[in-house]
């Protein structure tokens, strides 16, 4: 398990029952999900549209389960500091 500390991307606080925050860099195709039951884990090689479904979608768990877990590659990832911001 990754726990360096990484550069995470500006995270949008969540109104979710499964994720407190998320952010996201389609360029990278990166999401981070925060976790409200532990742990912040960078999700890679998700493409562009999945990232606009995920931050559009009603029900985010719902969504991240049915599109986004065990699809793609991820790793846990630490914090240095707090980077939470509403958007």
């Amino acid at each position: 398990m990754n726990m360096t500390p990484v550069p995470v991307y500006k995270q949008t606080l969540s109104s979710s029952s499964v994720f407190s925050s998320y952010g996201s860099s389609g360029k990278s195709r990166i999401l981070d999900l925060n976790f409200i039951k532990g742990g912040l884990y960078r999700y890679r090689e998700v493409p562009v549209s999945v990232i606009e479904e995920f931050e559009a979608a009603v029900s985010k768990g719902q969504y991240f389960n049915i599109n986004i877990r065990g699809a793609y590659n991820f790793e846990s990832i630490s914090l240095p500091y707090p980077c939470l911001s509403k958007r």
